[in-house]
Parts: C-alpha cells; structure tokens; sequence
C-alpha cells in the first residue's frame, strides 16, 4: 500500500497518511504494553506486601506459641521438682495430691495453647474438616510434636465432623504419638468423641491398652479418662479399660489410671443427683 494512502487516526479519526497510521498503531500498541505492565508490576506488589504482612503475624502469633509452650515446659520441671521433694517425706499421699495439681495446670496450659492456636494462619483458615484431616495426614507422616499438635487443633475444631469417622481414618496419627502433650489433646478432643458416639469402638481401646508400646496404652487410659468429661459418660467402658491397665508396669501410667479412676467417680455423681 502507498505510504501516502489515506487513513483514519485511530485516535482522533482525522484522516493521515498509510505510514502515519502505522506509527500511531506502534505507538498505541506500545502504550498497551506498557500499561499492562505497570498494572502486572502493581498487582505483584500489592500481593507480596500482603503476603509478608501474613508472614509477620503467623511469626508473630509462633513466637507467642513458643513462649506459652516454654513457660509450661519450666512449669513441668517445677513441678516434677516438687514432686520428688514430697516423695521424700510422704510418698504415696503427697504424689496423689501433687498429680492432681498438675493435671489442673497442664489442662490450663493446653487451653491456652488451643486458644492460640486457633489464631494461627496456615496460609488461610482451614475450610472444611477433610482439609484439617489431609493436613493431619501429612504431619503425621512428616512432622513432629509440635505439628502434630496444631494438626489435633486443627481436627478437633470439628467436634459434629468427628463423631462419624471411622478408626481407620486415625490410626495412622495414633501410631506417630510418642509425647504426653499429643497423647492427651488427641485422646480428649477426637479418640473420646468418636468412642462416646460410637461404643463398639471399646474394642480398638482395650487393643491399645494392651500394647506394648507405653504410648498406646496411654492413648487408651487417657480416651478412658476423657470419655467422662465435658457432658460425655462410658462408665462401662472406663472400667474396662482401667482394670486391663490397673497393674501397668510404668508408674507414670499407673498414675494415669488414678486419674481416669477419678474422673469415672466424679462423672457417676453427677448423674447420681
């Protein structure tokens, strides 16, 4: 085409040359490219401001964690302290006594811990109670205690959801748990709820009361012990398990026992009223 053809300006629709044209088209096109680039250069930073001030509050939120958990650990040595101080002078009363102080501060520290954790952001708010199961999956294959802690956290937000699984489901978690912390949260908040709903379960318990691993059997006690709490009631079920764990050989579970023992007479005088 002639270079001196007639054209419409794209801009201002007065007619130019063939060559004129074609320049305002490059000159159009350009200012394209460069206003797309300005808003794609715009966008990625408002998304990496956004996701640092994420990164700062779940670091913020972590570092709360950790200084909650390290007061509860010098709480526990404290107290393990004390414990052996009074087991010089009057071993068996003063344990009893001291064992239930200390259950009263570990379940005040583990509330606390709860309450933060659920103040934590993974990269936004759990959705659903199978995305909380997946997470549970992988930490369980790959984290360690204090991940599985935040994953029992994270299941045990769902207590309705928990009621209907099934064994299967959590046995691999149960097989990971090597530390009291855990043990406990996930006996109270999913191992007693599935039970309580579903009674014919009691066999998968006495199977972990008599294992031969120390944490199972204290998976069992401590799912016995919570099956009694916060409006549940097995009293049958507790029985079964503390008589298969009366004798244990390991006194930390002995005192376990003591404690389910406990929680099962305060449970059949509330509904003796």
């Amino acid at each position: 085409m002639s270079a001196t053809a007639a054209e419409r300006c794209p801009w201002c629709g007065s007619t130019i040359t063939h060559a004129k044209f074609l320049q305002v088209q490059a000159a159009i096109r350009e200012d394209e490219r460069r206003k797309l680039a300005e808003a794609e250069k715009a966008f990625k930073d408002r998304l990496a401001k956004e996701v640092a001030v994420q990164q700062q509050k779940l670091l913020k939120e972590r570092q709360a964690l950790d200084a909650e958990k390290a007061k509860m650990t010098r709480q526990m040595k404290k107290e393990v302290a004390e414990v052996r101080q009074i087991l010089q002078k009057d071993r068996d009363a003063a344990l009893l006594k001291k064992d239930a102080e200390f259950a009263r501060e570990r379940e005040a520290m583990q509330k606390k811990i709860q309450d933060m954790d659920r103040r934590m952001k993974r990269g936004g708010d759990v959705a659903d109670f199978e995305t909380a199961c997946r997470v549970m999956d992988t930490l369980a294959k790959t984290g360690g205690r204090e991940e599985l802690l935040v994953g029992t956290f994270l299941v045990g937000a769902w207590p309705r959801e928990i009621k209907a699984m099934r064994w299967s489901r959590i046995a691999p978690w149960l097989r990971r748990i090597d530390n009291w912390e855990t043990c406990d949260q996930l006996s109270a908040a999913v191992l007693a709820t599935i039970v309580n709903e579903q009674p014919a379960l009691k066999s998968k318990l006495m199977t972990l009361a008599r294992s031969r691993n120390p944490w199972q059997r204290r998976l069992a006690i401590a799912t016995a012990a919570s099956l009694n709490q916060r409006g549940r009631s097995q009293p049958a079920i507790t029985r079964a398990i503390i008589a298969a764990m009366k004798n244990d050989p390991d006194r930390k579970l002995r005192l376990a026992v003591g404690r389910a023992e406990r929680e099962l007479a305060k449970a059949e005088r509330r509904y003796s009223k």
